[in-house]
């Protein structure tokens, strides 16, 4: 699904989806701060936006977060590479890691601090298999 398709599906078949994109400033500064996030990212981002989708179903940040301001010390240590970028409220978090110059798309577990790769490579493939439908 096309970013501002599924932005128009978010808004019109979740009631309570607040969605607001990013701007060319913001843009810049996840550019510069983490230069290996893939593009996909940044045009969700751009095109879809950040907020929250539904009533408290998911919340999309506005960039990413690191491990530190979510997650005790011990466990964001365990977390080295890794970047939050959304989060369902609940048990997970939607993060990448870095991997060389690029990186995997996957979650942490806010129970344990483990990151898994997701079968989608990709943060809107993701949200598309849990609320494109």
């Amino acid at each position: 699904m096309e970013p501002a398709a599924f932005r128009e599906h978010l808004v019109n078949q979740h009631s309570g989806t607040e969605l607001e994109v990013i701007g060319s400033e913001r843009e810049a500064k996840i550019r510069s701060d983490y230069p290996w996030l893939p593009e996909d990212y940044l045009i969700f981002l751009k095109e879809v936006g950040w907020g929250c989708i539904g009533d408290s179903r998911y919340m999309i940040y506005e960039g990413p977060m690191e491990p530190s301001e979510i997650f005790d010390a011990e466990t964001a240590l365990g977390l080295e590479g890794v970047v939050i970028v959304g989060d369902d409220f609940a048990e997970y978090c939607e993060a990448y890691v870095r991997r060389g110059s690029g990186c995997i798309f996957g979650s942490v577990s806010k129970e344990d601090g483990t990151f898994s790769a997701h079968p989608e490579p990709r943060l809107i493939d993701f949200l598309v298999s849990w609320y494109g439908r």
